[in-house]
């Protein structure tokens, strides 16, 4: 018993949509368009989507949230759920203010690496949300975001950076950290961490994990021209 794929043709928006698209140098050096990685090679989330998590993102997001938090332990898949967003984001299945939005996954060690203090990485952090901005239909997505939060080895306090843009509320953020993370953020900046939308993750049942190995196998075919049985995923 073999998954199945069937691969056609997606319209992602097109070319008036890729007009309104700014240009950012920027956004490219510290980070990845989701978005674009999709466009161009295809992405196969399926079921999750659709997904408990993914909905209330996209929730967050539509109720003009300055900054979502997306709260859940090592390997709960927070960066699956924002990737199957910006799938259903880029193929038009979310409300028409969100509809063709791009996401990118900006990296915390990169940004943090080039700052030699406070003022650079402000200015690195300044400089990003306005490319996003003025862009107009891109979301950042900062992975590993307890690194700006001065609780981790390696890490910057940035409170404050991000307060005046969640305040600002000029560009929508996924924050993704784990519960402790986000308890000791409460803890020590209540006053940004109002300003954040939880979304917590939860471990899903059985059969959804299913789901979503099915939906990454059809990729894994897709992609290296394989074929993978049904009991291998259940194994």
């Amino acid at each position: 018993n073999i998954a199945a794929v069937h691969i056609g043709k997606q319209n992602y928006g097109g070319i008036a949509r890729d007009w309104v698209f700014g240009f950012t140098p920027l956004l490219d050096r510290f980070g990845l368009n989701v978005s674009r990685g999709i466009m161009d090679h295809g992405a196969h989330f399926g079921w999750l989507t659709t997904s408990t998590g993914v909905t209330a993102l996209e929730a967050a997001l539509q109720n003009q949230a300055g900054a979502v938090a997306l709260v859940g332990p090592t390997g709960i898949g927070k960066t699956s759920h924002v990737y199957a967003l910006a799938q259903r984001l880029i193929e038009g299945q979310a409300n028409e203010n969100l509809a063709y939005h791009q996401i990118f996954a900006l990296n915390a060690t990169d940004i943090l690496s080039r700052a030699s203090g406070a003022g650079d990485l402000e200015h690195i952090m300044l400089s990003l949300a306005n490319e996003a901005s003025h862009s107009g239909n891109v979301i950042l997505f900062f992975d590993d975001a307890q690194l700006f939060f001065g609780n981790a080895a390696g890490s910057f306090d940035a409170t404050q950076i991000f307060l005046s843009l969640a305040q600002a509320k000029t560009v929508s953020m996924i924050l993704a950290m784990s519960p402790n993370d986000y308890q000791h953020l409460r803890a020590n900046n209540l006053g940004f961490a109002s300003l954040l939308a939880p979304v917590v993750l939860q471990e899903p049942p059985e059969p959804n994990i299913m789901r979503v190995l099915e939906d990454t196998a059809t990729g894994l075919q897709y992609r290296n021209h394989i074929l993978i049985a049904y009991e291998a995923l259940r194994e």
